[in-house]
């Protein structure tokens, strides 16, 4: 009675895979235990009736044939076209995961030629930025280039003007004292032929007046001259020191714009530092999201390949014990 139905137990609790653990096993016997078919039970008992009288034949031997003939076959049967639906189902469960693994691996595949494109965009993405930046650069640095060389060319015409300035004034000088010098002369020649016409009216009495008159004249002059003199100078005066003012306000004016252009220089270099300092931390972020979806994958192949071997050892296993 407990050999047949120990081995049909076995088979029927072991036919979905091996039990793993001794409490999982003591519920399956004890759930197909109590679930045993009382037909079962009959053919077993009525086997005992065929051995008693071979056991007393072979003097309590036990080389006799146990069973049914016709119950045995088609227990045998049962049991062999069981065995051939479980290889079918194994086989078609073996079948199965083979296309999810192949659906899977694809889709895998897939997603990191996606990743990829998406990796390449981005980096196309940044180098055409760049591109710009640096022609922005280029043009920024043009435009300096023409405003310099536009403030030079304005710093040449006004000295060109001062000076054109300066000449006309001089010229007006020029003039001024020409027509005095001739006023003068006019009034000299006047004054004798006036002087004449009384030195021959009166020549005695001329004779002392004139004297009077020409070192009155000699002093007038002196004085003239004098006054003249003293306005060139202060005019001298003025025109230089009019001169240093502007020499002064052009320093002051190329000193402020050398720092200003200074700054700027300052501002941009700090900015282009920044800006790779942070295209470089992007990059290492880049870097680093690529080697932890590198791991990862691996990690996911590792694991994939760990419960093939586990899922092709339990299927070696449970195939070995029943054989046995």
């Amino acid at each position: 009675m407990i050999e047949p139905s120990w081995g049909y137990l076995k088979r029927l609790t072991t036919k979905k895979g091996s039990l793993k653990t001794g409490k999982e096993a003591a519920e399956k016997w004890t759930k197909a235990w109590k679930e045993l078919e009382q037909t079962r039970i009959q053919a077993w008992i009525e086997r005992i009736m065929n051995h008693i009288p071979e056991i007393i034949r072979l003097k309590a031997g036990n080389n006799y044939r146990e069973g049914r003939q016709q119950q045995e076959k088609e227990e045998q049967q049962e049991e062999q076209e069981e065995w051939q639906e479980e290889q079918q189902q194994q086989r078609r469960g073996q079948r199965q995961q083979g296309q999810r693994q192949q659906r899977r691996g694809q889709q895998q595949w897939q997603q990191e030629q996606g990743e990829q494109q998406k990796e390449q965009q981005q980096e196309e993405q940044q180098q055409q930025e760049e591109q710009q930046q640096q022609e922005r650069e280029q043009q920024r640095g043009q435009r300096q280039q023409r405003r310099g060389q536009q403030q030079r060319q304005q710093e040449q015409g006004e000295q060109q003007e001062e000076q054109q300035q300066q000449e006309r004034q001089q010229q007006r000088g020029q003039r001024q004292r020409r027509g005095q010098q001739q006023q003068q002369q006019q009034q000299q020649k006047q004054g004798e032929q006036q002087q004449e016409e009384r030195q021959q009216q009166e020549e005695q009495q001329q004779q002392q007046r004139e004297q009077q008159q020409r070192q009155q004249e000699q002093g007038e002059q002196q004085e003239e001259q004098q006054q003249g003199e003293q306005q060139q100078r202060g005019q001298r005066q003025q025109r230089q020191e009019q001169r240093q003012q502007r020499q002064q306000r052009q320093e002051q004016q190329q000193r402020q714009q050398q720092q200003g252009e200074q700054q700027e220089e300052q501002k941009r270099l700090e900015e282009q530092e920044e800006q790779q300092q942070q295209r470089q931390g992007q990059r290492q972020q880049q870097e680093e999201q690529r080697q932890q979806r590198r791991e990862q994958r691996q990690q996911q192949k590792e694991q994939q390949q760990q419960q093939q071997r586990k899922k092709q050892q339990w299927q070696q296993r449970e195939w070995q014990q029943q054989q046995e």
